[in-house]
C-alpha cells in the first residue's frame, strides 16, 4: 500500500491543474514572490506524531501524487516567470515514502529550481538509499524532536498511555523526565527513531564526502520545554555531520487550536518566552564560540505575547528571527497560503 501511486482525475486531467492555476493566480497577486514553494508529494507517513499539522490538513495514507501530477504542480509554479520561486521543498507525509522520489527531485532541477526534500531522515539510514537519493538533492533537511529519548516521545500520538500516565501538575521538564522513566519502565523503545535519525545523518554526511556531492545538511530542530540545541549540535560535531542551515521549529497549534496546543506532547512545545530566551542564548553561545557556523533561523511565526515579553527583556531576536509564510500543494492539488494552515483554503 506504501507504494502506491494513486492517479487523479484520469477521466479529466486538467480539473486539477485548472484549479491549482486559478488558485496560484490569485496567491502571486495578493503575495510576494515566495522564497520556497512546498509541494507535499504523499500523506503517507509511517509514523502518527501528535504535533503533526498534515493531518488537519489533508489527511493521511491515501493518496501519493503522480508523476503526471507532480510535473502540473512545477507548471503551475513556474508560470508567472518573474515570480518564480527559487526552492521547492518535497515534504509529506514522510516524502521518503514515495515510490518516485529520485524523479521528482530530478524534474525540479531540471526546471531550474533548487530540490529540497523535508524528512525525519531514518530512510537514509540505508546506505543504498543514501547513495541513490543525496547526489541529487540540493538540500537534504532532517527533523529533530529533541534530543535522544524526547526524540521519539515526541513522536508518540497523542492518546498513548504514556501520556496519560504523567501528573499534570509537574512542571515540563519534570512532565518529560516522568514520561521517559514511564516509557523504559513500560518496555517502550524510545531511541529507535532518533537512532536511525542520526545513523541517516551520519549516511548522508558519508556520501557528501565520498562523492564530493554538494547536497546542503539542513536541520529542523524543535524548540521544546527541554531546550536542548545545544546537545544535539554536540553530538553532530562529535560525529563530523557539516550542518549548514538550522530552523528551530515553533509549535503552530498555540495561535489555532488551542485544544492540540495544551494536550501531551504538544504541551510541551507551547512556546514561552523561558524558552524562547533558552533557545537563542544556546544559539548565541554555539555560533559565537564556532560550534556552528551555518545559518540559523526561526521561521515560524512566534505568538505576540512571547514576542512582547521578549522585548521587555532586551532579547533581540533579528539575527535569528525572520517569519514567512510558505505556499504548499497537496497532494491532492490543492493550495495552502501557508503551510502550517490546517484547513485547505
Amino acid at each position: 500500500m506504501m507504494n502506491q501511486e494513486i492517479y487523479f482525475n484520469q477521466e479529466n486531467p486538467d480539473i486539477n491543474k485548472t484549479g491549482l492555476q486559478q488558485s496560484w493566480d490569485k496567491y502571486i497577486d495578493q503575495n510576494e514572490t515566495p522564497i520556497a514553494t512546498v509541494i507535499e508529494v504523499t500523506n503517507f507517513c509511517p509514523n502518527n506524531c501528535a504535533h503533526c499539522y498534515a493531518n488537519l490538513s489533508f489527511g493521511k495514507n491515501t493518496t501519493q501524487m503522480s508523476q503526471e501530477t507532480f510535473n502540473d504542480c512545477l507548471d503551475v509554479v513556474s508560470s508567472h516567470p518573474d515570480q518564480k520561486p527559487e526552492q521547492i521543498w518535497l515534504v509529506g507525509g514522510e516524502p521518503t515514502v514515495h515510490p518516485r522520489l529520485k524523479e521528482f527531485l530530478q524534474e525540479t532541477k531540471k526546471r531550474g529550481f533548487q530540490a529540497m526534500i523535508v524528512t525525519t531522515g531514518e530512510a537514509f539510514s540505508n546506505p543504498e538509499y543514501s547513495q541513490e537519493i543525496v547526489p541529487i538533492a540540493d538540500e537534504i533537511d532532517i527533523t529533530i524532536r529533541g534530543f535522544g529519548p524526547l526524540h521519539d516521545l515526541m513522536m508518540l500520538p497523542k492518546a498513548n498511555e504514556i501520556f496519560s500516565a504523567v501528573p499534570p501538575q509537574l512542571s515540563l521538564q519534570e512532565q518529560i523526565n516522568f514520561a521517559t522513566n514511564i516509557a523504559k519502565e513500560k518496555g517502550f523503545s524510545i531511541d529507535k527513531h532518533f537512532s536511525k535519525t542520526i545513523e541517516g545523518l551520519t549516511n548522508i554526511a558519508q556520501v557528501k564526502k565520498t562523492t564530493g556531492s554538494e547536497t546542503i545538511i539542513g536541520l529542523n530542530v524543535d524548540m521544546q520545554a527541554m531546550t536542548d540545541l545545544y546537545q544535539i549540535i554536540q553530538l553532530l560535531n562529535q560525529k563530523d555531520i557539516p550542518v549548514s542551515n538550522l530552523i528551530l521549529q515553533i509549535q503552530t497549534f498555540s495561535e489555532s487550536n488551542s485544544y492540540l496546543a495544551n494536550i501531551l506532547p504538544n504541551l510541551w512545545r507551547k512556546p514561552t518566552a523561558n524558552m524562547v530566551e533558552t533557545y537563542y542564548r544556546q544559539a548565541k553561545y554555539l555560533t559565537n564560540n564556532n560550534m556552528f557556523k551555518g545559518n540559523l533561523e526561526i521561521i515560524d511565526q512566534l505568538p505576540p505575547m512571547v514576542i512582547e515579553e521578549l522585548k521587555l527583556r532586551k532579547i533581540d531576536l533579528g539575527q535569528f528571527y525572520h517569519p514567512v509564510s510558505t505556499p504548499a500543494i497537496g497532494p491532492d492539488c490543492k493550495l495552502r497560503s501557508n503551510v502550517v494552515l490546517e484547513k485547505i483554503n
